[in-house]
């Protein structure tokens, strides 16, 4: 089951607007949210799964690890009920995620 447009509207405003500058991006079927132009929360199947980081090891250690689709590694999943450790989550996240190199433009074939 995709995730619904409700869940990625109450993740965000579990987030609230204190962890930075949000931005969701709709990519194959599912969502990812963007904190300050960095790839940090994937919604899939109404869920939000997280990468493994050792920074968020220690808060992070009690929830559950699981691959999001077949073939991926192991994330770990985030309660979007918790919004305290959503926002304490996201906040580490996005201090140790860099910002992404910007991408290079397609070449076009002759």
């Amino acid at each position: 089951m995709p995730t619904t447009r409700d869940f990625v509207d109450y993740t965000l405003d579990q987030l609230g607007n204190d962890v930075g500058e949000l931005f969701v991006k709709r990519m194959f079927g599912e969502y990812l949210i963007y904190i300050n132009e960095k790839p940090l929360l994937f919604l899939f199947n109404d869920t939000i799964y997280v990468k493994l980081k050792p920074e968020i090891e220690e808060l992070t250690k009690d929830n559950t690890k699981e691959e999001p689709f077949p073939g991926a590694k192991n994330w770990t999943i985030i309660d979007v009920d918790n919004a305290t450790k959503l926002q304490q989550v996201a906040t580490i996240l996005e201090r140790v995620t860099p910002v992404p190199p910007p991408k290079k433009p397609r070449k076009t074939r002759k």
